[in-house]
């Protein structure tokens, strides 16, 4: 197998006139919290960087991950199709000026607090495409599968990768752009559409809480709006015998969240679709001195509709409720923007946020 990224676009050829007036892109940097997915876009983007021919141009990496296995020597093995693609600026469009696949298998090592690519298996071109693939995954069919439809650019997994960075690159800059344009394409949205911004909230912890510890509510997003949400109050003066460590009122509940209509450039309107309480949970139970309590969840229980704001949201357009809650005046009092994913329900006056992009 040959180390090689493969382009599936010519470089095109930029005349002076049409992007002179290109703006200079900041490198691209990961802002999410997996160390994971941080290893595999640093190295993804990397390799894209190799193919930058213009000097205002940026790489912004599109890996899709189809299976991670730890290898038992504490190294990792990420199984996945690394596409790339780089950019240049013309007004408010990032244009594609090369791009390319590369699926293969990266192996992972620890260093220090992060992992990093040790080594990266990859497929070659040509009548060997096929045949590294299906060495690549043995028996396991149903991932030779996810290979070959990760290799179509008409396909799911690729849009969703593709988009997701985007979004993440361009909101982490503060960038004024809202569509990219490959060659012989008219430019598409990239805060668009309702499952790609959907898919912003995936592995986000949101939390509404009184922001000195006494109680929060927390929403924990996986696939497609769904989220798991934890909900506590702690009142340790509430004693009693049997419980003379206080009382906590609990509650395990979980949901999805559907896109409804775009607001503006950074704010969407979703419809709760679902929001119910997790079954099996005690009504009151004491443990360890203190008395749990079943109860209602905080925030979100009686919202039938509710607003995403995305980072790089202005602040002065925010409701003088959400900015109570939020406690950014508190943390922030210069702050022009929203450096977090946030959540806004009218209903019951909550607002949950998530943690700033570093």
């Amino acid at each position: 197998m040959k180390k090689t990224v493969f382009l599936f676009m010519a470089i095109l050829m930029l005349c002076a006139a049409g992007f002179a007036a290109a703006e200079t892109l900041p490198a691209y940097a990961y802002t999410g919290t997996d160390p994971v997915e941080a290893a595999v876009a640093g190295f993804t983007a990397d390799l894209g960087s190799a193919y930058l021919t213009e000097e205002n141009s940026v790489t912004v990496p599109a890996p899709i991950i189809l299976k991670t296995e730890e290898t038992g020597d504490g190294q990792v093995k990420v199984y996945g199709n690394f596409w790339v693609f780089n950019y240049v600026q013309d007004g408010d469009t990032l244009e594609c000026i090369s791009g390319g696949e590369a699926p293969g298998v990266l192996t992972l090592v620890r260093d220090g607090e992060k992992w990093a690519v040790s080594s990266f298996e990859d497929v070659d071109s040509g009548e060997e495409y096929k045949t590294d693939i299906l060495l690549i995954c043995g028996d396991d069919k149903e991932l030779a599968d996810s290979y070959f439809a990760a290799s179509d650019a008409s396909l799911e997994p690729f849009r969703a990768a593709r988009f997701k960075y985007l979004r993440e690159y361009v909101t982490a800059n503060k960038l004024e752009v809202k569509a990219i344009r490959d060659p012989g394409w008219e430019p598409e949205d990239i805060f668009g559409g309702s499952a790609d911004v959907l898919s912003l909230l995936k592995g986000q912890t949101l939390y509404f809480s009184s922001g000195v510890g006494g109680w929060d509510t927390s929403l924990t997003f996986g696939e497609n709006g769904a989220f798991q949400g934890n909900f506590h109050d702690s009142e340790m003066g509430e004693t009693g015998e049997g419980y003379p460590n206080g009382t906590v009122y609990t509650c395990l509940f979980h949901g999805r969240l559907s896109a409804a209509e775009q607001q503006s450039d950074t704010s969407w309107l979703l419809k709760v679709e679902e929001n119910v309480i997790d079954e099996g949970q005690e009504s009151e139970i004491v443990e360890d001195g203190i008395r749990f309590v079943a109860a209602e969840p905080y925030g979100l229980y009686k919202a039938s509709r509710v607003v995403l704001y995305l980072p790089g949201t202005p602040v002065d357009g925010l409701p003088e409720g959400f900015l109570i809650w939020s406690h950014l005046n508190e943390i922030d009092p210069e702050a022009k923007t929203l450096p977090y994913c946030a959540i806004w329900n009218e209903a019951e006056e909550a607002g949950f946020v998530g943690s700033p992009e570093e």
